[in-house]
């Protein structure tokens, strides 16, 4: 093999989870391969290699919002859920980054906002009995956090 070509092959690297764009829901790896082909890569692209459904990785390029900067066990059901949920860890993310630019010295404000709104979506949420939408969360607290096996 060329010493051009073997330069080229994905090695991976950090896990990662991907919380936007086409691998949604997916996991994988960054690509720490020294020279990942930069077809359609921007700065703030990154190589990565993603986990298919099937057992395939597959090389590719995505944004780096496209995946939060740490993978990890969750130690709570509120992480698990966050988790689990891709299109509610992007909304947090989202609402978080605009309240940033509004420049508060403290977090103590936004936080008593957020547990008053999110006191009143809980009893909205109960309110509407039968069509209330549940998302499911998968965790067992009797195995230290660990999601439960499907």
């Amino acid at each position: 093999m060329s010493k051009r070509k073997q330069s080229t092959l994905p090695k991976k690297g950090k896990e990662i989870r991907f919380i936007r764009g086409v691998y949604v829901g997916l996991t994988g790896w960054t690509n720490d391969a020294v020279n990942t082909p930069a077809k359609k890569r921007t700065s703030k692209m990154r190589g990565v290699i993603v986990s298919m459904p099937g057992g395939q990785d597959k090389p590719a390029n995505v944004w780096r919002r496209s995946y939060p900067k740490q993978f990890k066990d969750t130690t709570n059901r509120a992480e698990a859920a966050i988790q689990q949920h891709p299109k509610i860890e992007m909304a947090m993310i989202d609402l978080c980054e605009m309240v940033a630019q509004c420049e508060l010295r403290t977090h103590q404000d936004i936080i008593h906002i957020m547990n008053a709104e999110l006191t009143e979506a809980k009893k909205h949420q109960r309110d509407m009995k039968g069509k209330a939408r549940y998302r499911r969360v998968e965790y067992d607290e009797e195995n230290h956090g660990m999601p439960l096996a499907i």
